[in-house]
């Protein structure tokens, strides 16, 4: 016998999974650049990311540093979400498995694009970094510690 609960219950719970992306941005049905960070996102979502190994020759799994895990449906909430992941990263990271020295690349900061720039007057990045500079955040960590981390 059929049981209609369970048929709604069913529906209800594997299509509620998708209502994150109308959420996500009313105004688009699917973000600008959703296609092209899907492959990112494949292994950047998850704690684990399989490849395959050239030199082995084997299909290898290994854990994802957590620094590096993103969620999607939280990315496709915020301001940047139709921005692509080559937007603010190197190009060379389209090639996977990523070369190591990427590692290196230096991160962009909340001013190389919004600094100085009249279109984003209104937001006050300037008196935001001044204030950055001044908090606990810039005076008693290194240098490395960003915008990036808490945003």
């Amino acid at each position: 016998m059929f049981n209609k609960k369970f048929l709604s219950l069913f529906l209800l719970t594997t299509l509620s999974g998708f209502s994150w992306l109308n959420a996500a941005n009313s105004e688009e049905k699917i973000p600008a650049k959703f296609e092209e960070n899907k492959h990112c996102f494949q292994c950047h979502s998850q704690q684990f990311y399989t490849f395959d190994n050239p030199v082995t020759e084997k299909k290898e799994r290994k854990a994802m540093n957590p620094n590096f895990v993103y969620n999607p449906q939280e990315f496709y909430k915020g301001v940047h979400r139709n921005f692509a992941c080559t937007d603010c990263h190197s190009s060379d990271y389209e090639s996977f498995p990523h070369d190591a020295a990427l590692r290196l690349e230096q991160k962009y900061a909340c001013m190389d694009c919004h600094g100085g720039d009249p279109e984003y007057e209104s937001y006050h990045f300037e008196a935001i970094e001044v204030e950055f500079n001044q908090s606990v955040h810039a005076t008693r960590h290194s240098e490395d510690f960003t915008c990036w981390m808490c945003h």
